[in-house]
């Protein structure tokens, strides 16, 4: 209890800590408003730089939350304080809720959030995590758990509230993005297009099997990307000729696959993808 009670203590130092620096006020001061502003904001062992604006009062609404108001164009202070924390010395990174590193907001938007965070040096596991080995006299020692430190920044007209607190978890990035597959002869383009589903391709049937495909020569510029054209022949049909049932657009790689319009000339991306 007495080591929640000091996390709690120090915490609300951090806080104060990131809030510093937040500015001047014009009023007499409250008991909520914080007149001693820092530079940093304990959390836990760790500081956190702390918002620093010259025209904002802070008020502390929680004992790890804080309010700045009277800005006058809060995402540029939620933008300016995260690109802060992202420098070398803080080493904080923004990420989503799963602590995954992604993009940065579109801080231009009245109203946002974004969320910083770093990793923590792994701490052993809260005491009991290990066991006594029946026979073995020593307890095992308990699995190291990884901690990250965050920030959470939200913005909206005149105002920024900022926290921050440690969490389980851990800073990851983001999955490499698989190589486009290789390109494809006509042939195996051909091979590809058969493999497919009918239904995906919006057309009847259960098998590719049911149609005849003819390539086209030559290449269609959609998107930028030179395709190919396909187009489909019904073999089932009461005259027993062919029956154009379909027109399809598709890139080398077969990555981009368009249905084509004929009678308006306008393309439909399909939800197909060649992994």
């Amino acid at each position: 209890m007495e080591h929640k009670q000091l996390r709690r203590a120090v915490l609300v130092a951090v806080c104060l800590c990131l809030l510093a620096g937040c500015g001047k006020k014009d009023k007499e001061e409250t008991p909520e408003e914080t007149s001693n502003l820092l530079a940093e904001y304990p959390v836990g062992e760790q500081t956190v730089a702390a918002l620093t604006t010259e025209e904002s009062g802070v008020t502390m609404d929680s004992v790890v939350t804080y309010t700045y108001s009277g800005l006058s164009s809060a995402g540029t202070t939620a933008q300016d304080y995260a690109g802060q924390l992202r420098g070398s010395e803080s080493g904080f990174s923004i990420v989503d809720e799963e602590y995954v590193k992604t993009d940065a907001p579109d801080f231009t938007q009245p109203e946002g959030e974004v969320l910083l965070a770093k990793n923590l040096e792994s701490a052993a596991a809260p005491e009991g995590g290990g066991e006594d080995k029946e026979g073995e006299g020593e307890a095992s020692a308990p699995p190291a758990e990884d901690m990250v430190l965050y920030v959470r920044v939200s913005w909206s007209e005149g105002t920024c509230v900022v926290s921050a607190d440690e969490a389980p978890g851990k800073v990851t990035a983001p999955p490499p993005t698989p190589a486009p597959p290789p390109g494809m002869s006509m042939m195996e383009a051909e091979d590809y297009f058969k493999s497919l589903s009918p239904a995906d391709l919006g057309l009847p049937g259960e098998s590719m099997e049911d149609f005849s495909i003819y390539t086209m020569s030559g290449a269609v510029l959609v998107d930028g990307n030179p395709c190919v054209r396909m187009n489909v022949y019904s073999n089932d049909n009461p005259q027993h000729t062919n029956e154009l049932v379909g027109c399809f657009l598709m890139n080398g790689n077969g990555t981009h696959l368009y249905r084509l319009d004929t009678a308006t000339n306008t393309v439909e991306e399909l939800d197909i993808v060649r992994h």
